[in-house]
């Protein structure tokens, strides 16, 4: 199967980026390189001045499924206005509390995401009906950043991995 598409795309702030009193907390997920974790992880403060961020998105992508075996490979591209991103660069210094470092929401003005996405479903054992299924998908970031910055988007891994088995 070929498969493609496009898209445009709205997304408002949420509760926890858009109130200045709220602290929404990495536990050292996602904390910049730049700044790296003080053992505390990192902290993200709300901004009440988030506008919401709108996007054009691309996709194409190939996929085959016979007999329970199934493999795809897709590839996404997605720009970004006012992309709503945990600030990096910006804002100078972190503040620090504890080992914690203090960062906040705000509007990337221009955005870039795109990157591969696969998948690979192995049968092992029985029937359909009854069928050990082994499941792998993955993702690859091929370009992540801030367009205005150069600065790579927050919380956004550049490579995913998961596989499961499934009885």
């Amino acid at each position: 199967t070929l498969k493609g598409g496009l898209a445009r795309a709205f997304k408002a702030p949420n509760l926890y980026q858009s109130n200045p009193n709220y602290l929404y907390y990495t536990r050292g997920n996602g904390c910049p390189v730049n700044y790296g974790n003080l053992g505390g992880g990192c902290y993200i403060q709300g901004n009440a001045d988030l506008k919401p961020e709108t996007s054009f998105n691309k996709e194409i992508g190939i996929a085959y499924n016979d007999r329970g075996w199934g493999a795809g490979l897709t590839y996404f591209h997605n720009d970004y206005k006012n992309k709503i991103t945990a600030d990096m660069s910006d804002q100078g210094a972190p503040v620090v509390i504890g080992n914690g470092q203090v960062f906040r929401w705000v509007n990337a003005d221009r955005a870039v995401v795109q990157g591969l996405e696969g998948n690979l479903n192995v049968p092992l054992l029985g029937d359909e009906g009854s069928r050990l299924m082994w499941s792998n998908n993955f993702t690859y970031m091929i370009e992540n950043k801030d367009k205005s910055t150069n600065q790579p988007l927050s919380i956004i891994p550049r490579y995913t991995v998961n596989s499961m088995l499934d009885w």
